[in-house]
């Protein structure tokens, strides 16, 4: 989707080659189609991308709007703007020669094109609606990568030109979630894939519709399908294969950090080797409270319901460092033990749906636990 870095900045470059088309528009009939492409070999690629591309008398090789254009010159600071809901995307338009070469060729991409049967009046009210959005005033957006992405407005756009062909699928459910949804494009990284578990809330456990899940393009494109009959032709395959991944592997590794803590909490509350215990402590306690700065600093820093609506604030909090305090440490403890003690039971009964926030809480409540079982005279030296 719209996070590709490599494709859209040589794309943005290339752009500027077509400064007239992007505000034009033309009586003639033009062809529009969609144009979606595969997973690369950039992880943010893996959710493949989607463009309208135009043939008329303009462009008689067609010219193509990319609603996935960003400053990728710096990109820590676009990703982190894209966490924080105010990421600002734009369109762009670049010849279709250009986007086949740096996304089939290039970029290895298998690229596909389905051109639109809409009746000519809508085609044509569709290529004014993509050059009003390409010109200055209109190309800026704020991304939203479930709710306002490059191919959720492409869309909106064919919904609009088609009598709503494509929003009669908002009566369609499936019982895929959003979470696994995301899990799948980031399954080849096992990083990634853990720290969306820690930081990724609520909202994204319930399903979704099939609209909703039209923010995917290949979902876009078997809805275009099956709303026009028209068949997907694809222009290019993949030759290398994409790499396999295991949506599955965040929770495994959040179930060894689980057990990591829960080792640690032993470690501090045995009584053999005063140093060892006080070590354990040393880094119980700083792993808490670093967990806990993470998760509760992304959930108020973030605008975006997908982060700061997440459970796992009541399992991981800053507020752990009171347990380097003598003075505080066993009455915190044991409030923290009984707040554990109800998070884990509302996720045994259900009441909780994040399966990360139960598997935390866990190793949180044996390390805590231990903790607190620990001799008494241990935390006086701190």
């Amino acid at each position: 989707m719209a996070l590709a870095r490599r494709p859209l900045i040589a794309l943005g470059l290339a752009a500027l080659a077509l400064p007239a088309a992007a505000g034009a528009q033309t009586h003639a009939d033009p062809e529009v189609a969609l144009v979606t492409m595969g997973p690369g070999d950039d992880v943010f690629s893996r959710y493949g991308h989607a463009a309208l591309c135009v043939r008329d008398e303009i462009s008689p090789q067609g010219r193509c709007y990319n609603y996935g254009t960003a400053d990728f010159t710096t990109y820590e600071a676009l990703l982190w703007a894209v966490l924080r809901g105010t990421a600002r995307f734009w369109v762009s338009v670049v010849d279709e020669p250009a986007t086949m070469q740096q996304y089939a060729r290039i970029e290895d991409r298998t690229v596909w094109r389905q051109v639109l049967p809409y009746p000519a009046e809508a085609r044509r009210r569709l290529v004014a609606r993509l050059s009003l959005d390409a010109l200055p005033e209109h190309r800026y957006y704020v991304y939203h990568h479930y709710r306002d992405n490059c191919t959720t407005r492409i869309r909106d756009h064919l919904d609009a030109v088609s009598e709503g062909s494509l929003s009669t699928a908002r009566a369609v459910s499936t019982p895929r979630t959003w979470r696994e949804r995301t899990l799948e494009g980031l399954a080849s990284d096992a990083r990634l894939l853990g720290l969306a578990e820690l930081l990724l809330g609520r909202p994204l456990d319930a399903t979704m519709n099939r609209w909703e899940e039209m923010f995917l393009p290949a979902v876009l494109r078997e809805e275009v399908q099956r709303a026009s009959g028209v068949a997907p032709v694809a222009v290019s395959t993949r030759v290398r294969p994409v790499e396999p991944g295991e949506p599955g592997r965040g929770i495994g590794l959040l179930a060894a950090l689980s057990g990591a803590l829960g080792l640690l909490g032993l470690g501090a509350g045995q009584r053999r080797s005063r140093a060892l215990s006080l070590a354990a402590r040393g880094l119980l306690v700083a792993a808490l409270t670093l967990l806990g700065a993470l998760v509760w600093g992304m959930a108020a820093a973030s605008a975006l319901p997908e982060l700061h609506t997440n459970l796992m604030v009541l399992v991981l909090t800053p507020t752990d460092l009171a347990l380097a305090w003598s003075a505080s440490w066993s009455r915190y403890a044991a409030a923290r033990l009984v707040g554990l003690v109800l998070v884990i039971a509302a996720w045994t009964l259900g009441s909780i749906s994040q399966v990360a926030v139960g598997v935390v809480a866990i190793g949180a409540l044996l390390a805590i636990g231990a903790f607190a079982r620990a001799d008494e005279s241990l935390p006086q030296s701190w």
